[in-house]
């Protein structure tokens, strides 16, 4: 066994303990930010050790954040909440690791996910983690996945009802291109239109890419789909290389300026998400301008390493080095390109750097920028259990799905 291999492998142990300790401090159910996503790196953790034990501790985690549901938790949303805890079910069923009847679970839950899912929309809020998109997600998914052809049709009723508010929300800069409109700064409520994967644009492609692929959908969807892809490629551009170490502007103001302000390497804001987003349409779609598009913004990525420059601070996946593991290593995996494979290792080892905080789960801590401070967290978005899922990817020989939750597969 490898140097490298012992010091990762020491680390999953480290943040298993370390949820094991904790989870029960969380208060959010969710995917991203919640319990959920906590139990799905524990299902991953125990298929990797191939350990019914842990089996059995991933299952006590999800019982948890179940239980929390009927104890009168309320929050919907994809990242924190309900929607999310009900993907990780799906997905967990589907991967067989449970067999627990994700049909007759969840369809109590559909009802409440759908009220929100309007809500949301209705106040214009189509946010992948916070918003509409993360309900719609939910929804495509159990439309995917469930046995029963009742459930089928109502989930298609609804994934149409979500479509039409989505359109309802438009924006045209002209006829080829649709833009949708969200707040950039909740403090101050400032307007404009996100460019990211985690709130903005690139979502909207991202999840009409998937819908895109089923005929009896692609009638609705194409058309939003190739505007709001014509949208993001209007604002590519060099000029603003030196000031923002990006091709694309993280959002872009109400009067159609772009931001020019230093951009982050990083799966929320950024280059990455844009470019994920646009790898992903433009395989949909045989695109090969696209695709050219996708990998030469991936290679500008690459180049930039400094902490200057990449502007990462701290280890985990949302905004930190192992998030670029992953995202570098997916690319390496469709390129076959050495470049980002070599990436992928130095975000790796930078990532490990980072693992030093003595108060912090497994040495690790998320960095919060509005106060400057350090704090430990065992989510998927910021935490522990994100790293971890990571690691496992790393380690193992099989293919996983999991990361499907933050619009990369």
């Amino acid at each position: 066994m490898t140097k490298k291999k012992l010091l990762l492998e020491r680390k999953l142990l480290e943040i298993d303990t370390a949820i094991s300790l904790n989870y029960k401090s969380m208060e959010d159910v969710g995917v991203i930010s919640g319990l959920g996503g906590v139990s799905l790196f524990k299902f991953y953790y125990a298929k990797y050790l191939d350990d019914y034990d842990k089996l059995e501790e991933a299952s006590e985690i999800l019982t948890y954040a179940i239980e929390k549901i009927n104890q009168g938790y309320r929050l919907s949303t994809f990242c924190a909440g309900i929607s999310g805890l009900g993907w990780v079910i799906d997905h967990l069923e589907q991967e067989e690791f449970l067999d627990i009847g994700a049909d007759s679970v969840l369809a109590n839950l559909d009802d409440y996910i759908h009220n929100s899912l309007k809500n949301f929309m209705k106040s214009k809020n189509y946010d992948f983690l916070h918003g509409g998109l993360g309900h719609g997600f939910y929804f495509l998914n159990r439309y995917i996945n469930t046995n029963s052809a009742m459930l089928r049709s109502k989930y298609y009723e609804i994934l149409l009802e979500f479509l039409a508010l989505l359109e309802e929300m438009v924006e045209k800069d002209d006829e080829n291109s649709y833009k949708w409109k969200s707040v950039l700064d909740i403090k101050t409520g400032m307007e404009g239109y996100n460019f990211s994967l985690s709130h903005g644009i690139s979502a909207i492609i991202s999840f009409l890419t998937k819908m895109n692929s089923f005929e009896e959908f692609e009638p609705k969807t194409r058309i939003l789909h190739q505007k709001a892809i014509n949208y993001l490629l209007g604002y590519y551009s060099e000029e603003h290389l030196k000031t923002r170490n990006a091709f694309f502007p993280s959002y872009v103001y109400s009067n159609n300026e772009p931001d020019i302000t230093p951009n982050r390497i990083a799966w929320c804001y950024g280059d990455l998400g844009v470019a994920l987003s646009l790898l992903n349409a433009g395989k949909h779609t045989n695109d090969k301008n696209i695709l050219d598009l996708a990998e030469k913004t991936f290679r500008f990525a690459a180049s930039i390493r400094s902490p200057e420059k990449s502007c990462v601070v701290d280890a985990g996946f949302c905004h930190g080095s192992f998030g670029n593991t992953h995202i570098f290593q997916k690319v390496y995996q469709e390129t076959n390109d050495n470049l980002f494979k070599e990436t992928a290792e130095f975000w790796l080892n930078e990532g490990l750097e980072r693992g030093t905080h003595r108060d912090g789960f497994a040495g690790f801590k998320q960095y919060l920028g509005f106060d400057r401070q350090f704090t430990g967290s065992l989510s998927i978005l910021e935490g522990v259990a994100g790293i971890g899922l990571v690691i496992i990817d790393q380690l193992s020989t099989f293919e996983s799905k999991w990361d499907e939750c933050l619009l990369i597969s």
